[in-house]
């Protein structure tokens, strides 16, 4: 009985260890990894970033640290200034702790998330992006202060807008919901996702595309990251009411080279009429519909903006 009270003495004072140690690191090293992220943020963003606070907590990830950063921004300069491009309440980085303790080895990032988001893309009418705020720099060969070595992602509750002046395209996408795991650092892949989309509307001029479209989707795309291409394979997307499955490739080199299939077997004509815009539905309110669809789509080809090129459909 003695060897059995020690050794629970032992346990407990171990657990009261690990629970001490937990607490301890993220003050002990929170400035080291506040340090890092300023630096990398000011190397290579070309833009006006700005966050609230900075957490770190061993419980939101163990084994791994957790970095919080509170109501994170970013926006523009020159011609976007005062456009906020990314408006986030939280983006979280779980790190390596090994790599948090050892101050000689970059900080190793396993997964983020991003939760309650807002992003808007802006191409103006001389074709100048808000998105690109990259800044190239002498140190770019040298050793970063952060490796990405990415297992999972997640953004939550996320709004995007995209805006085209140049091609006068419109595309908005209100609470977004996605997750996706994979070895990110291997050179062939497996990327498992999970969508869904409460509502899509895309419009090209006075044209309206999509209005008001819900999404969910499952899966699963091979990425090839030595030949740069990415597998559709057993993927499943529902669009309102109808039933999409998709497969085929794309491959990105120069130009983008698209061979991908979309099949909606025996959908329903009513699943069809569902993705209507809601200017079209006041003409068909009227009629009774029956029967089913096979419908097919294939798109073949090069895309490449610059060049004027777009697959064949």
């Amino acid at each position: 009985m003695k060897v059995i009270g020690k050794i629970w003495k032992f346990l407990v004072l171990l657990f009261i260890i690990l629970v001490v140690a937990a607490v301890l690191i993220p003050y002990i090293y929170e400035d080291k990894i506040k340090e890092a992220l300023k630096d990398s943020i000011n190397e290579y963003v070309d833009a006006e970033v700005d966050f609230e606070d900075v957490s770190l907590s061993v419980f939101k990830a163990f084994p791994n640290i957790a970095l919080t950063i509170s109501d994170f921004e970013i926006r523009g300069k020159d011609q976007f200034k005062d456009i906020t491009l990314v408006k986030a309440a939280d983006i979280q980085l779980n790190a390596d702790l090994s790599t948090v303790i050892n101050q000689d080895v970059p900080l190793r990032i396993s997964s983020f998330s991003i939760d309650d988001a807002d992003i808007n893309v802006i191409i103006d009418k001389k074709g100048r992006a808000n998105y690109d705020i990259y800044e190239s720099t002498s140190s770019d060969e040298e050793a970063s202060d952060f490796e990405i070595q990415l297992e999972s992602y997640a953004i939550t509750n996320t709004d995007i807008s995209y805006i085209d002046q140049l091609g006068d395209t419109r595309l908005t996408i209100t609470d977004l919901n996605h997750t996706g795991d994979g070895n990110f650092t291997s050179d062939v892949f497996d990327l498992n996702t999970n969508t869904t989309i409460e509502a899509i509307n895309m419009s090209d001029g006075n044209m309206p595309y999509l209005s008001n479209v819900s999404l969910k989707g499952t899966n699963k795309i091979i990425v090839n990251n030595t030949k740069n291409t990415y597998t559709f394979q057993e993927n499943e997307i529902r669009l309102n009411a109808l039933d999409l499955e998709i497969d085929g490739a794309v491959g990105l080199s120069d130009d983008m080279k698209v061979n991908v299939k979309l099949r909606a077997p025996d959908a329903s004509f009513g699943e069809f009429i569902s993705l209507l815009p809601s200017t079209y539905k006041e003409d068909v309110q009227s009629l009774n519909s029956k029967g089913a669809v096979d419908i097919q789509g294939n798109i073949k080809g090069i895309y490449n903006a610059d060049k004027d090129r777009m697959p064949a459909y």
